[in-house]
């Protein structure tokens, strides 16, 4: 048995976000609460929203955001239960 196997039975990787735990392929959230962010379609579009965001700050020639910021998006999923100390989705 390696270190790390015997390091994850003991403290096993979870997700920041919903606190399941996490396969060998994901780092710090898992592939459900991956799929819950916001992203946007900045790259397709033409209207130079985040170019503007920087306006008379850099000098930048093209910008773009793969994820919007919404707060607490994955809090507002996952949330738990007081009473029960269950996940609702």
């Amino acid at each position: 048995m390696s270190f790390k196997a015997l390091a994850d039975l003991f403290f096993p990787k979870v997700c920041n976000a919903c606190k399941s735990l996490l396969s060998d392929n994901e780092s710090f959230l898992c592939t459900t609460c991956r799929h819950v962010l916001p992203t946007t379609d900045y790259h397709t579009s033409k209207d130079p929203f985040v170019k503007n965001v920087f306006y008379g700050r850099a000098q930048i020639e093209a910008a773009t955001a793969l994820l919007r910021f919404e707060k607490k998006v994955l809090y507002n999923t996952y949330s738990t239960n007081l009473n029960t100390g269950k996940m609702k989705k």
